[in-house]
């Protein structure tokens, strides 16, 4: 992975986290790829919508400690 790609990924993430873009419907639907789906620890599938109303809804949360690793 090359350093644009890897600081571009980490500043998405970030902004994932960041209360200003985080509960933004609209953000969240351009940011968020279409076909995205998440599995949660129980095995549930989340679809991207999910994910956008749920992330809408939530608390602010704050990131402690983060860091990508290439596969």
């Amino acid at each position: 992975m090359d350093t644009a790609t890897r600081a571009e990924i980490l500043e998405l993430e970030r902004s994932l986290i960041a209360p200003e873009t985080r509960h933004v419907p609209g953000w969240l639907d351009r940011v968020l790829a279409m076909e995205m789906v998440e599995f949660g620890k129980s095995g549930r599938v989340f679809t991207r919508n999910d994910i956008i109303a749920s992330l809408a809804a939530e608390r602010p949360a704050t990131m402690q400690q983060y860091e990508l690793a290439s596969p």
